[in-house]
């Protein structure tokens, strides 16, 4: 049963803050027009420029919890500009799976790779970087999570089988217009690697062309990190009393029970404290000094960092069991409605793993287990790839991922 005691004040709190926080917004989104629509001199001075970047920043501590959105415009395609339409294809409860159409390109031949995004606190947008990393040279889809605090109780529950259910339809879904490669970025690694595997125990010929796999727990027994030692250290018990919570009435999804959010946030910025304290007095003493050396950069990452979700609780408490508790899919243990999953189905499919030197989330090795796992993909179908001077986030976001990772990406799917 769940104890929502604790919890629930705690989601109150946040309410309160948000609420509180309404006339500032207010204030700063006006400020916000006023100087960039301005004739006044001192709106084009450096004066100006940092008074409102220091407006643009307290408005995004005001903005806690809301999706970003993906605003991608444009991108370059045969080295000319070309328009991007952001398409829904599938409305599902606790999904949208989104198409970034290139407008007049309909008919240009190039790969079609599915982005799982990560169900793991932080909105689908977490991969904005990904996306336009990969756009001008492949056709993108991804899946854009919904908060769970969105959805009413009447829609049912989301649990671990059902993102493997949401992974197999989106996957056979597009599969039918021709080849179709994957993403799986962190947390998907699991479940669509195990959707991947179901595909093939019903028809070995299906399932992705390719598959790449970035810095997931496929085996999170190996080079533990802080997720995984959390996990370790506490019962599910401890995580069901401590960490999950009612959503209030004047919300959607009121009275659902899940994770907020804005725990996994606080658990990641207290992973990384004196890192984020650095980036943060970077940033604004770059603001107040008129810099634009690495600004941009770094308040984009929190704007997109603040931004979180909550999670549905069985969802969440599932993944701690059967990924960080049970190791499941690494032990071959884990089921999808009432069958293991058998990895050794997967014949075909060509997949390649994608690891962070420095990632402290999942350990390096954790996502290479996958290859070995995968025990009758021929070892030519098969590759590892360590990006050097990276962490978690730098695998698919920033200038290495759009120098190095993109372009193995690329040779990979061929």
């Amino acid at each position: 049963m769940f104890n929502f005691s604790q919890g629930y004040s705690v989601y109150d709190l946040l309410e309160m803050y948000k609420n509180l926080q309404a006339p500032v917004h207010e204030f700063v989104e006006n400020s916000i027009d006023f100087f960039q629509g301005s004739a006044l001199p001192v709106s084009t001075t450096q004066f100006g420029r940092a008074v409102l970047e220091n407006l643009d920043a307290l408005n995004d501590l005001s903005m806690i919890g809301e999706h970003p959105g993906f605003h991608i415009k444009e991108t370059i395609c045969d080295d000319a500009p070309t328009k991007i339409s952001e398409e829904i294809l599938a409305e599902r409860s606790f999904c949208n799976l989104l198409h970034f159409k290139k407008v007049g390109k309909e008919d240009r031949k190039e790969p079609r790779i599915l982005i799982f995004a990560p169900m793991a606190g932080h909105y689908a947008t977490l991969l904005r970087g990904t996306v336009e990393g990969l756009l001008p040279y492949a056709d993108i889809y991804i899946t854009d999570w919904k908060s769970a605090s969105a959805v009413p109780l009447s829609e049912g529950g989301f649990d671990l089988e059902d993102y493997i259910s949401y992974a197999i339809d989106f996957m056979r879904d597009l599969s039918e217009d021709g080849p179709l490669d994957v993403l799986a970025v962190c947390q998907p690694c699991v479940p669509v690697l195990a959707a991947t595997a179901r595909m093939a125990m019903d028809d070995v010929k299906s399932g992705p062309a390719n598959l790449i796999l970035m810095g997931g727990p496929v085996d999170a027994r190996i080079c533990s990190t802080e997720v995984n030692k959390m996990a370790e250290e506490h019962t599910s018990e401890w995580f069901t009393n401590n960490l999950i919570t009612l959503v209030p009435h004047n919300y959607p999804g009121a009275m659902r029970a899940v994770y907020p959010g804005y725990l996994q946030l606080a658990g990641f910025l207290s992973m990384n404290m004196p890192r984020h304290l650095e980036s943060a007095a970077r940033l604004y003493r770059n603001i107040a000094l008129g810099s634009e050396d690495d600004t941009d950069m770094i308040a984009d990452f929190y704007k997109e960092y603040f931004a979180v979700m909550d999670l549905a609780a069985e969802f969440y408490i599932q993944t701690i069991d059967k990924v960080f508790k049970e190791y499941a899919l690494a032990k071959g243990t884990l089921e999808y409605r009432g069958e293991r999953i058998d990895l050794s189905a997967i014949k075909n499919t060509r997949i390649l793993a994608i690891e962070g030197e420095k990632d402290d989330i999942a350990g390096v090795g954790q996502t290479k287990a996958a290859l070995k796992l995968c025990k009758n993909v021929p070892a030519s179908k098969k590759e590892y790839y360590m990006q050097k001077n990276v962490g978690h986030y730098g695998i698919f976001n920033g200038s290495r991922y759009r120098k190095e990772v993109v372009p193995k990406i690329l040779k990979f799917i061929g």
